[in-house]
C-alpha cells in the first residue's frame, strides 16, 4: 500500500514497526529492574547490619583495651595488694658436742637436754645464786655453739610448790630493768603453766628468765644468742 493511500489516523507501517521493536523491550527492562530493586535493598540491608556489627567490635576493643583499657586493667594483677613474707626459721645444725653429766646427776639436771639448736650442754655445776630462795636444787648449765663469743649461761632451780616458783620469778624480773624485748605466758598443752620476760642488759646482752610450773630458768649471754637459745629451749 502506498503512503498517500492510507487511512486518516491510523499508524504508518514504520511506526507500527517501530513500536512493535521498542515498546516490549523497554517494558522487560522495567520488569527486571523492579524485581532486582528488593534484592538490591536486602543486600544493602545486610551489608548495612554487617558493618555495624563489625563497628561496635571495633569499638568495644578500642574502649577494653586501649581506652579506657577496663579489660587490660581487669586482667593485671591487683597492684595495690599487699604480699606478706613469712620467714621461715632455718634449722640450725650444731657443730659442737654435748658433755657427759655427771654420775649423780640429778632428775632434773638429767632434764637439761644435750642440744638446744645450734647449742651443745657442756659443763655443769652447783649454783649458789638462788640459796636464799630455798629450792631444793639448782644448777648453772654452760651451752655452747663452739664459739665462746656465743656461749649462754643457763641457771635452773626447782622448788616444792608454784608459789614458791613464781615468788623466785618475780623476784628476778624485779631486778631486770633493761629494756623489755620480749613477754608473755608459758604454756603446756594448751594450759598456762607460768611467764616469761626477756630484757637487754647493756653492751649487746640480754637476760631471759621463765617459770614452768616449779622451776625457774634464766639464760645470760649476747642479745642474739639469748633470743636463740630461750625461744628452743624445750622446758
Amino acid at each position: 500500500m502506498n503512503p498517500e493511500n492510507k487511512p486518516s489516523g491510523q499508524p504508518s507501517f514504520d511506526e507500527v514497526m517501530e513500536n512493535a521493536s521498542t515498546t516490549p523491550h523497554e517494558t522487560e527492562s522495567e520488569q527486571v529492574k523492579k524485581q532486582q530493586e528488593p534484592r538490591n535493598k536486602a543486600v544493602t540491608a545486610v551489608v548495612s547490619v554487617i558493618i555495624g556489627l563489625v563497628l561496635v567490635v571495633v569499638i568495644g576493643l578500642i574502649t577494653a583495651f586501649v581506652y579506657p583499657g577496663w579489660a587490660s586493667n581487669f586482667m593485671k594483677p591487683n597492684q595495690q595488694a599487699t604480699s606478706v613474707t613469712v620467714q621461715k626459721r632455718t634449722e640450725q645444725k650444731t657443730t659442737a658436742t654435748p658433755d657427759a653429766l655427771p654420775a649423780d646427776a640429778t632428775t632434773l639436771l638429767k632434764a637439761m637436754p644435750d642440744l638446744v639448736g645450734s647449742y651443745a650442754r657442756k659443763t655443769v655445776a652447783n649454783s649458789q645464786d638462788w640459796q636464799s630462795a630455798n629450792p631444793i636444787e639448782a644448777h648453772s648449765v654452760v651451752y655452747s655453739t663452739g664459739e665462746e663469743a656465743q656461749n649462754v649461761t643457763l641457771i635452773v632451780g626447782q622448788w616444792s610448790k608454784d608459789d614458791a616458783a613464781q615468788s623466785q620469778y618475780e623476784t628476778l624480773v624485779k631486778g631486770l630493768s633493761g629494756k623489755l624485748l620480749a613477754s608473755g605466758d608459758v604454756m603446756v598443752s594448751g594450759k598456762q603453766t607460768g611467764q616469761y620476760e626477756v630484757h637487754e642488759t647493756g653492751s649487746g646482752s640480754a637476760t631471759a628468765v621463765w617459770r614452768n610450773a616449779t622451776c625457774v630458768f634464766q639464760v645470760t649471754g649476747s642479745t642474739d644468742a639469748v633470743k636463740n637459745f630461750y625461744q628452743q629451749f624445750p622446758l
